[in-house]
């Protein structure tokens, strides 16, 4: 499933989770959860991939699955 992810004051398309030391997460609440722990992650967006640098106590983000027919599905 594809996600939005707003973080930073931009928007990424995220293609199949990310990946956090070798362990593959998938939904979108696992997505906000990893943004808020912190640490360092690699996100496969639309654009490539984007490793982030997150300080610990995290950054604030908005995640949403896409789905044609639903909106703003979960918000974090």
């Amino acid at each position: 499933m594809k996600y939005e992810l707003h973080a930073l004051g931009e928007k990424f398309i995220v293609e199949q989770g990310i990946e956090i030391s070798g362990a593959d997460v998938e939904e979108a609440a696992d997505i906000a959860l990893a943004f808020r722990r912190g640490g360092t992650f690699t996100v496969l967006t639309t654009h490539g991939e984007i490793t982030f640098n997150v300080p610990d106590g995290g950054i604030p983000v908005w995640v949403k699955p896409l789905k044609q027919s639903e909106g703003w599905a979960q918000v974090m």
